[in-house]
């Protein structure tokens, strides 16, 4: 894949995040979701005060031409990006970087 279009890619991603995953994806806001998630959370767990789940994983991807592949690696060595999400306990997402 050539840069240009490594960074067109990016850049609608981005635009996608930042135009409709606000309005799909968010945190609770009034203290009646906080505490709706939070008893779901109770019922499946036994753990009271939990509002979501977070966790990561990488996504392969090759070094950008020119680029200097340390800046790209992970803890295993290998190219790639960082996703990091939250989700609450009906498995919706919260948050996701």
């Amino acid at each position: 894949m050539a840069e240009s279009t490594f960074h067109l890619v990016c850049d609608n991603i981005m635009d996608f995040l930042n135009n409709l995953a606000g309005s799909v994806i968010k945190f609770p806001e009034t203290i009646e979701e906080k505490t709706e998630i939070s008893k779901r959370f109770e019922n499946i767990n036994g753990f009271p005060g939990i509002l979501g789940c977070i966790d990561g994983t990488y996504i392969p991807i090759r070094t950008p031409a020119h680029k200097i592949k340390s800046t790209y690696v992970n803890r295993h060595d290998m190219p790639s990006l960082t996703l990091q999400a939250i989700c609450d306990a009906k498995k919706s997402l919260l948050h996701v970087t």
